[in-house]
């Protein structure tokens, strides 16, 4: 509040000395409220997130426009396999003709794998709405990653969830885009740090495996 609030004068009815009492009072009751809120705070959030990997912000659009990878069975035998998989729902699987648009819709402020199997090809191509606009097969570890979340056996705790959710994916795309081959990072780790709300990018060099 403006130190001058309260230069406009007083009315009559109130005695001159009644004010700076009230206004001692009121800010008592203010500063006590705000720390009991604080202590209730506190517990809520006795488990702590990493800043870096973790985000409350609110995400753009429900809306996410891709061009797919080619993939049609004229040029590579086979046909590429698209699986969508919106926030802890179904997961929704597309047999599309490759090289074309498609318009896929999510739920707003909610990250969503996309992975897009080609025919010949071991390992997905991946984006992750809305943080990657195209199917890469850099960022098919990530959106496997955020995939296996959603939809692990005996799934996940609602603070899980959350954590999920609230997880900077652009920040781990960009991260694991550093490893020569993000393929070999233990993916079990990533998914508990993630869960735990406790990754943060210095782990992912620990957590690589050799090649076999």
């Amino acid at each position: 509040m403006k130190t001058n609030d309260f230069d406009r004068g007083t009315p009559g009815f109130f005695p001159v000395p009644v004010i700076p009492a009230l206004v001692a009072a009121a800010l008592s009751a203010v500063a006590l409220f705000v720390a009991a809120l604080s202590a209730l705070l506190l517990v809520a959030c006795s488990s702590p997130v990493s800043e870096e990997f973790y985000d409350a912000g609110v995400l753009p659009d429900d809306y996410f426009c891709m061009k797919l990878p080619s993939g049609s069975t004229a040029d590579t035998g086979g046909q590429l396999r698209l699986i969508v998989s919106p926030d802890f729902g179904e997961s929704r699987e597309f047999r599309p003709s490759g090289g074309e648009t498609v318009l896929l819709e999510f739920r707003k402020n909610r990250p969503a794998a996309v992975l897009a199997y080609l025919p010949g090809r071991p390992k997905p191509s991946g984006a992750i709405y809305p943080y990657t606009e195209e199917l890469d097969e850099r960022d098919g570890f990530a959106a496997e990653i955020l995939w296996e979340l959603y939809n692990e056996e005996g799934g996940c705790t609602e603070a899980e969830k959350e954590n999920v959710r609230l997880f900077n994916w652009h920040k781990l795309i960009e991260a694991l885009r550093e490893q020569e081959n993000p393929w070999l990072v233990d993916s079990d780790k990533v998914k508990e740090a993630i869960r735990a709300g406790k990754f943060t990018k210095s782990k992912i060099k620990k957590w690589v495996k050799k090649p076999s």
